[in-house]
């Protein structure tokens, strides 16, 4: 009877954890598919609730100007547990046309995950315009106002 006990516990604590646990995911996001030559833009691939090793696509075309950048994160609230993980390029074409990024692996166990293909458009530049992103306008930095360089003297 104590077996018995011991047993149904070990499976209602497995069975608990199962279902805490989120179902896992593998994408990939883009902050634009329609880029100016000579601009660079990011590409990132989300990885939540998964183990496994990042296999990273081919950039064929592509400069890899930042590389992957990863970053990871572990919760668990009252129970449920959630895990991801990131790895971000900063990519550059290098002429125009349209390119096509292969789905990116993931390799859990026995099983290899795949992400979609991200399609880019490179359009001409001839003005030479650099596109700005919303997270790039905090780390511009803009000319300051020079301050005067007159000494003022007081009195003491």
């Amino acid at each position: 009877m104590k077996t018995l006990i011991q047993v149904s516990i070990l499976f209602f604590l497995a069975g608990s954890i199962l279902l805490a646990q989120e179902e896992g995911s593998f994408n990939v996001e883009i902050e634009r598919d329609t880029i100016l030559l000579g601009n660079t833009f990011e590409l990132t691939y989300v990885i939540e609730n998964v183990k496994g090793d990042f296999v990273p696509p081919d950039f064929s075309g592509l400069r890899v100007v930042s590389g992957p950048n990863t970053s990871s994160q572990f919760s668990m609230i009252n129970g449920k547990t959630t895990r991801s993980a990131s790895y971000s390029y900063i990519l550059m074409p290098q002429k125009e046309g349209e390119y096509i990024i292969p789905p990116a692996e993931l390799e859990s166990g026995d099983e290899i995950f795949t992400s979609h293909e991200v399609p880019i458009f490179v359009l001409p530049n001839p003005e030479g315009k650099i596109q700005s992103s919303e997270e790039s306008k905090y780390f511009r930095q803009e000319k300051q106002p020079e301050q005067s360089k007159k000494r003022k003297s007081y009195k003491l």
